[in-house]
Formats: structure tokens, sequence, C-alpha cells
């Protein structure tokens, strides 16, 4: 999965997946320094996450 926050758009295996978005959740911006990242429900699935800072 691919979220770029500044295209607003929502990838997944190379397949666009915007209508998969939920309608009442926003794009968001993430300050620098430390973040945390909950993945929910629980012990359901392995995650790995990748940040990637946006260059201007």
């Amino acid at each position: 999965m691919k979220i770029d926050m500044q295209a607003k758009s929502v990838v997944i295996n190379e397949e666009p997946m915007l209508s998969e978005k939920s309608f009442g959740s926003n794009y968001f911006n993430v300050d620098s320094g430390y973040s945390e990242l909950i993945i929910q429900p629980e012990n359901v699935f392995d995650t790995t996450v990748k940040w990637q800072d946006r260059y201007l």
C-alpha cells in the first residue's frame, strides 16, 4: 500500500484504490521527530512501514 499525502492518492499493488478510502477519513501532515503509528486490529497481520520524506 502506498499513500501519497501530497498527491492524495492510495495505491495497492500498483492499482489505484482511492475508491476504498473511507469517506470520512482525511489526509494529514506528520511533523518531524518521533511519531507513533498504530495498526489495528492488533496481532492480525504482519506490518512493515517505510517512511519517505517529501522533498520540495
